[in-house]
């Protein structure tokens, strides 16, 4: 056997052991990547019923802010009421009084003291 002969004997073993540590890495890492497969449906599974209960939490806060605009559009509605009310009764009182507002007549004069 020539020295020749040895190193190409030693080529191919290394280019085989090459060979055989490629196809390693490949199985591993297919494995690998099926298990990393297995672990994202696993959490898609786990975080669906979160995210079916975080859009059912914004449409009930949808829902909520509405009833409560609603509400103070009531509330509004009311108040304005009660001032026009109130604006309607001081006027009657005003024209009952004769026209006369606070200090505009004789009438007070009686009340003060000094």
């Amino acid at each position: 056997m020539t020295t020749d002969t040895l190193f190409l004997g030693i080529i191919a073993l290394s280019t085989l052991a090459m060979a055989v540590i490629q196809i390693a890495v490949l199985v591993f890492a297919a494995k690998a990547v099926r298990e990393a497969a297995k672990a994202v449906q696993a959490m898609q599974k786990s975080i669906e019923p979160i995210i079916a209960s975080a859009q059912q939490v914004s449409a009930d806060a949808a829902k909520i802010t509405g009833l409560a605009a609603k509400q103070v559009e009531r509330v509004d509605s009311l108040v304005d009421g009660a001032m026009t009310a109130l604006k309607a009764a001081l006027a009657m009182l005003k024209f009952t009084r004769g026209g006369k507002g606070k200090g505009g007549g004789d009438d007070d004069d009686g009340m003060f003291v000094g």
